[in-house]
């Protein structure tokens, strides 16, 4: 699985193996949950931070569908 940093640096995001996506901050280290789920729980491959819209775009194993938030 990946991870990706935000833009401005202040936070770590990525995927876990049961389909969450958490967000981690960089200076603090809390693990902040997200409250987004994927809808069929595979777990998370990639994702990366759209610098310029602030979403980021997720891909998962076993889904043929990619998604932003």
């Amino acid at each position: 699985m990946r991870h990706t940093i935000s833009s401005n640096a202040k936070y770590i995001i990525s995927g876990s193996e049961d389909g969450r996506v958490v967000m981690w901050d960089v200076v603090t280290g809390i693990c902040e949950e997200t409250g987004y789920t994927l809808e069929s729980k595979d777990p998370v491959l990639d994702v990366d931070w759209c610098k310029n819209l602030n979403m980021v775009a997720v891909t998962q194993y076993g889904d043929s569908n990619s998604c932003l938030f």
